[in-house]
């Protein structure tokens, strides 16, 4: 059975967002910012290991200590921040099925397709 080949992924999801599509760039900009961010604590561990192995000074792991939690932090808010933004700007329906239930605690919720 052969596939029906749908085009380029990134220019459906573009023309999907219509005016919003300036985000999902946005987004995938943000996105590398975190991901990259994300790695930097990795190497401050490596070179505390380094640095307590070797029995270099020991003074020296403090501030590194701090920059991997300082960045780890910040990645971390970077990566909220940009869940954030897509969510509120996003145009996607939600199709969780919540407009055929009537019960009390889902019939006025935000979730809601009208």
């Amino acid at each position: 059975m052969k596939t029906k080949h749908m085009g380029d992924p990134m220019k459906i999801i573009n023309e999907y967002a219509g005016s919003y599509r300036h985000l999902i760039t946005l987004g995938r900009i943000i996105a590398a910012v975190s991901a990259l961010l994300t790695l930097v604590p990795f190497y401050d561990i490596w070179k505390i290991i380094s640095i307590a192995v070797k029995g270099e000074d020991l003074s020296g792991i403090a501030p590194v200590a701090w920059q991997a939690v300082i960045i780890t932090v910040t990645a971390l808010l970077i990566h909220i921040y940009r869940g954030t933004v897509m969510h509120t700007y996003s145009r996607i329906p939600y199709t969780g099925g919540y407009e055929e239930q009537t019960h009390a605690p889902y019939h006025h919720s935000p979730l809601r397709r009208v």
